[in-house]
């Protein structure tokens, strides 16, 4: 994302709390931190926060949600992914992670659904 979208999503996250109003100080930090979110990702995470937060979130919070859905839609991309391109002779990263007992902690830091995948290798 760039900075005028980071701007536009900052304009959403404002028009969505709008009795929290967000002071100018702080815009250029958050237009910072949205930067390395994808905008689609970052307008879903407005939303999500839109609709089960009853105060702006911070923007902690906002970037662990554009995190999030982003792993989510990746996730859901390598789901669609044809049998071919996943397990024609490759090792899938269930068996990976089997192989891999070191990186256990490392990915449950990625998000609940990799915390998951790691349980079911141990």
């Amino acid at each position: 994302m760039n900075k005028p979208q980071a701007k536009a999503v900052i304009g959403m996250l404002s028009a969505a709390f709008p009795r929290e109003p967000m002071p100018d100080s702080s815009l250029e930090m958050w237009s910072a931190a949205l930067l390395e979110c994808d905008m689609t990702d970052a307008k879903n995470a407005v939303e999500l926060a839109a609709l089960t937060m009853d105060r702006m979130p911070s923007l902690h919070q906002l970037v662990e949600f554009c995190e999030d859905i982003r792993r989510q839609r990746i996730q859901d991309e390598a789901k669609a992914l044809p049998e071919e391109h996943t397990s024609f002779g490759f090792m899938t990263f269930g068996e990976w992670l089997k192989t891999r007992p070191d990186m256990h902690d490392r990915v449950k830091r990625l998000g609940p659904v990799f915390a998951k995948l790691v349980q079911g290798a141990q």
